[in-house]
Parts: C-alpha cells; sequence; structure tokens
C-alpha cells in the first residue's frame, strides 16, 4: 500500500481509536463493521463488545454469553444475541434502547420463570422479538403486553416446549401481525388463547400434536389472513372448527390424518383463496366431494393436493362447483391412476393451470379439462401408454404451448419417445374382443403342449421301467446244482409268469409258463 492511500487508511484507524478510546479498540478490532455495524459473531465472547454510542446493528450470536444486565445502545436498532448460553435477563436489562426495533434472543437458556412484566419493558420501538428454540414451556400472565411492546408486530415462539398458552391469553399484544408457535407440544385444549391478539395477520402452528379442533378456537382471529396447521396429527374438523375466520385467504392442513374432506367445518371461510390438503390419505376424490362443496360460497383460487399417498382417482365433475379455482395442484400422487372425463371442467373457464407431476396416469379422457381455456397443463414423471386413446391430443388447438413433454413409457415401440412428435396414425390400439381370443387360444395352445408333455412323459417312464429286452426280472435265485431261477413278465403284462432256468455254461435253457 503506497501513497495518499496508505495514509488514508492509518488516518481513518487512528481516528476511530480516538473516537472509541483504548478500551473499545478490542471490539473495533476482532469484531467486523464500523462505527454504526457491528458483528461479533463466533468470537468466544463471554461479555458483551464495547461500542461507539452511534452503533445501530450489533450481532454477537454464537458466543458464550450468559446473562442480560444493562445495555446501554441508545442508536441500536437490531440486536441479535441467537445461540448463547443466555439463562438470565435482568429487569432493567433493555432500559434506554427506546429506537431498538428487532430483537433475536433464539437458542438461548431463557424458561417462563425467566420473564416477568418488565424483562421487556421500554421497547418501545420493537417490532420484532425472536424467542425461539428457548425452553420456556410456560409464559407468564402479562409478560408480553402491548404496555411494554406497543409496535410489536411479529413474535417468534417456536420450538419453545410450550404445553399451554393460559399466560398468553392474558396477554394484550393488539397489533400483533405474526405469531409462531410451530413445534410445541399445544393440545385442542390449549388454543383457545387468542383473544389478546385479535389484529393478527398470519398463524403459524406447525408441529404440534392438535388431533382434532372444536368450540370456535379462533374466535377473535377476525383479521387473520393465513393459518398454518400443517404436522398437527389432525383428523377431525369440527362444524365450528373456524368459526370467526372471516377473512382467512391461506388454509393449509398439509401432512395431517385428514380422510376426506369436513366441508361443514368450513363454511365460513368464504374469503379462502387457497387450500392446502397434500400428504393427507384422502383416497378418492369423486361426486360426494362436489356435493359437498356446493354448500359453500367458495373463491378458493388454488387447491393443492400433492404427494397424497392414497389418492388413487379423480371422479366425474370433482372440481365443478369451484367456480373461481384457477390452479389444481396433483404432484407426487404416485396411485393416481383414473382421471374421469370432466374432471377438470370448472364453469366459465376460469381454471387455467393444472399440476399432474410424477403421478401414475397411464392415458387421460379427452373432455377431462377445458383445453380451450387452460394455459399450461405439467404431465411430466407419469407412465404415459401412447396408442389410439391420446390421438385426441393431437388435434387441441396449441398443444405445443399447453403441456409439458409427454414421453411414452408404452407400448415397447414407443418407449421414450415424445408422444407429440409421432404422427396421430401410427398410434394404435388391438381390438377388445380379439385380444379376448387372442388370450383364449393362447390359453389352448398351452394346455395342448402341456397335456402332450405329460402323456410322452408317462409313455417314456413305462418304458424304461423294463430292461434286458423289454424283460424285467423281479427274481434271480442261484441254485445248488449251480442253476439260475429267473421269474419275469413281459411288457404286455401277461397274466402269466416265465421261469426261466439256466446254467452257467447255457444262459437259455427252458421257460416255463406259470
Amino acid at each position: 500500500m503506497e501513497g495518499p492511500s496508505k495514509w488514508a487508511w492509518l488516518l481513518k484507524v487512528a481516528s476511530l481509536i480516538l473516537i472509541s478510546g483504548i478500551g473499545r479498540t478490542v471490539a473495533l478490532w476482532d469484531c467486523r463493521g464500523n462505527v454504526t455495524y457491528v458483528e461479533c459473531r463466533g468470537k468466544n465472547l463471554s461479555t458483551l463488545p464495547n461500542t461507539d454510542d452511534l452503533v445501530t446493528h450489533l450481532d454477537t450470536s454464537q458466543n458464550n454469553l450468559q446473562k442480560i444486565e444493562s445495555l446501554q445502545y441508545p442508536e441500536l436498532v437490531f440486536l441479535n444475541m441467537s445461540n448463547n448460553l443466555i439463562y438470565h435477563i435482568h429487569n432493567d436489562a433493555f432500559e434506554g434502547m427506546g429506537n431498538l426495533k428487532t430483537l433475536d434472543l433464539s437458542f438461548n437458556a431463557l424458561s417462563g420463570s425467566n420473564f416477568t412484566e418488565d424483562t421487556f419493558a421500554n421497547l418501545v420501538a420493537l417490532e420484532a422479538l425472536y424467542l425461539q428454540g428457548n425452553p420456556i414451556s410456560a409464559i407468564r400472565v402479562r409478560t408480553l403486553d402491548s404496555q411494554a411492546m406497543p409496535k410489536l408486530k411479529l413474535l417468534d415462539l417456536s420450538f419453545c416446549g410450550l404445553v399451554q398458552l393460559s399466560g398468553f391469553a392474558d396477554s394484550d399484544i393488539q397489533y400483533l401481525d405474526f405469531l409462531s408457535l410451530r413445534g410445541n407440544r399445544l393440545t385442542e385444549a390449549d388454543i383457545d388463547v387468542f383473544q389478546g391478539v385479535s389484529f393478527l395477520e398470519k398463524l403459524d402452528m406447525r408441529d404440534n400434536p392438535i388431533h382434532r379442533i372444536n368450540k370456535q378456537p379462533f374466535y377473535h382471529l377476525f383479521h387473520l389472513r393465513e393459518l398454518l396447521l400443517d404436522s398437527c396429527q389432525i383428523s377431525t374438523l369440527g362444524e365450528d372448527a373456524f368459526v370467526g375466520l372471516d377473512n382467512l385467504q391461506v388454509l393449509s392442513l398439509r401432512n395431517n390424518s385428514l380422510s376426506e374432506l369436513h366441508w361443514k367445518s368450513l363454511l365460513p371461510l368464504d374469503k379462502l383463496q387457497e387450500l392446502i390438503l397434500s400428504e393427507n390419505p384422502i383416497k378418492i376424490i369423486d361426486t360426494n366431494f362436489v356435493l359437498n362443496v356446493k354448500h359453500i360460497n367458495w373463491m378458493v383460487q388454488t387447491l393443492r393436493m400433492d404427494n397424497m399417498p392414497y389418492l388413487n382417482s379423480i371422479g366425474q365433475d370433482a372440481f365443478s362447483n369451484l367456480q373461481e379455482l384457477s390452479v389444481i395442484s396433483l404432484v407426487n400422487n404416485s396411485l393416481l391412476t383414473s382421471i374421469s372425463a370432466s374432471a377438470f371442467r370448472i364453469p366459465y373457464g376460469s381454471l387455467k393451470t393444472i399440476y399432474l407431476t410424477n403421478s401414475g396416469l397411464s392415458t387421460l379422457p379427452s373432455d377431462a379439462m377445458d383445453w380451450d381455456n387452460l394455459q399450461w397443463v405439467d404431465m411430466r414423471g407419469n407412465p404415459w401408454y401412447c396408442d389410439c386413446k391420446f390421438r385426441w391430443i393431437f388435434y387441441v388447438k396449441g398443444i405445443t404451448n399447453k403441456t409439458s413433454p409427454i414421453i411414452c413409457q408404452g407400448p415397447a415401440e414407443y418407449y421414450g419417445a415424445e408422444l407429440l412428435r409421432l404422427s396421430p396414425g401410427s398410434l394404435g390400439c388391438v381390438n377388445r374382443a380379439a385380444k379376448v381370443a387372442l388370450g383364449i387360444l393362447l390359453i389352448a395352445c398351452i394346455c395342448m403342449a402341456l397335456g402332450f408333455g405329460v402323456y410322452f412323459i408317462l409313455q417314456w417312464r413305462r418304458k424304461s421301467r423294463y430292461t434286458m429286452k423289454d424283460v424285467m426280472c423281479c427274481a434271480c435265485v442261484r441254485k445248488k446244482d449251480e442253476r439260475y431261477i429267473s421269474v419275469y413278465q413281459n411288457d404286455d403284462f401277461e397274466p402269466f409268469a416265465r421261469i426261466t432256468f439256466t446254467d452257467e455254461d447255457d444262459r437259455s435253457k427252458t421257460a416255463v409258463d406259470v
């Protein structure tokens, strides 16, 4: 480093030392950043670094901090203290930090008993509080309150071992937009506690053992727009499960134990736009599904039913009453082998996109969907059988721009070929009656071959039983006078036996019929 640049760098370092003082140079040299931004991540710190009063962003994550005592960072806006060993917070720890907007205390050792009404007092500008991964277990009454944090919009209590929310029910966080309770141990009886967060717009309750939803647990969440209930072991939805969710737009019930759609529970959701039912043990979507839906004034635009382990067929007019439906996703349903006629026909042509990727489909009826109004159908990853039943697809206007490549898996001569690159006339079909006749003839030939085979085997075995010119020796006895006696029967099974006496020198003397 030469010339003016060298002197400019030295001047900058000297000015930082003068501004920060001798006791703060360690922070400046050991941590990265500048006067307003300091990052001390993974520096094996046991105490907070001394920084300039002008610092606005401080990251002390992945260290060995154990306690939070009085913090004096008046201009601090962002403070990350995650992944430490913090188990205690003094009541006045955040006093004088009126500009702090984001506080991350995730993955420490804080328990619910560590929090009091004064723990987060004076954080009047705080908008996001992350407590994820702490062994909190229970929230004490009025620990989280709008008087202490009047502008709080995001609260993350995921994976905190929460078993009940009774203390949380008495908290008043009226401006909270997003609440995460994911990965706790909350059950059905524990979720009727949301009256203190009536302005909530997104609620994440994934990975809780809820099992069933009854008794209007979300009644106070009038403003809620997105509700995530994935992997909650839900098998039952009561008729009043979603009462009060008048503005809900997204409902995710992925990876539960729902074997059917509980349509009565969905009655209040007249503004629902996206419904996610993926990874549930639903087997068939048929006309019963349609009849149930007719009771609901649904505005659903997107329906996702991916990775359904038992879904095997889509019945006729299965989605016809979803008049606003625009996107259907049926991806990775390996047992889905049957789609009936008009299964995807929606009134007014609202359906634009269908995903049938990686399923078990070998053919598709020509009238299963309204091709004139569709914009895209993803048909990749299916064992398509390219015979005469697929000729219709060549006559769909603009089909090459509406589908992904359709790769044939059968018959053998077309294996791996792209369907739309073949000619319609080359796609043949074997007549059903001819198939039956051919099968019968093949079976008859096999039976005849087996019969002849058995007959010849029996004949061969019969002849092989006899030796010495078709004579089988039954007994040979040598007498004292050096003569032999042979008793035998001819191959034609005569009704008498022959006895032959032989000498050693003359082996064919006499024969006597017995």
